[in-house]
């Protein structure tokens, strides 16, 4: 458990991450930030991938518990997504390894939505630039049609799921 006192340090501590000139220090190990999508674009010549913009975000309290943009809160530009990092173009792999030639009917990757909770950690390129990691699952899209009868299911419409 972190003391309020402490909380001071942590936030230098990303700062002091944000302008370490060392492609190889990956520092402060172990920082969680709470945020929300608030903007993405796809990588160009990429398949499936989007650089995000985040704004930091916490949890409401009880009885909801839901999530809020923090006042004051920080904004996170280069953002990546973890499951994104594994998506090549069609017809080789998603996500974790999911074959795309696997996926039934019209299910293909989609961004995160804006307004999505996601926890980020900061990273380094291996060329030094800090990047924002999003731990997040792949979301997909599109309409089911292999579950028999010859009925199309449609699923989370505008994205989501996972």
């Amino acid at each position: 458990m972190m003391r309020r006192s402490e909380a001071p340090r942590l936030d230098s501590s990303i700062v002091d991450a944000a302008r370490n000139p060392d492609g190889r220090t990956l520092e402060p190990a172990g920082t969680l930030i709470l945020a929300q999508i608030s903007n993405s674009a796809p990588i160009a010549g990429e398949y499936g991938r989007w650089l995000y913009e985040c704004v930091e975000a916490w949890v409401l309290a009880s009885p909801s518990y839901k999530h809020g943009i923090r006042a004051n809160g920080r904004t996170f530009v280069n953002c990546l997504s973890v499951s994104e990092l594994g998506n090549t173009v069609r017809p080789t792999f998603l996500s974790y390894g999911v074959q795309s030639v696997n996926l039934l009917g019209s299910f293909v990757p989609v961004k995160i939505p804006n307004g999505t909770p996601v926890v980020l950690s900061p990273h380094r390129t291996i060329g030094g630039n800090l990047v924002w990691l999003i731990v997040n699952t792949q979301a997909i899209d599109g309409t089911c049609t292999g579950l028999g009868g010859g009925a199309d299911l449609p699923v989370h419409p505008g994205g989501g799921g996972g």
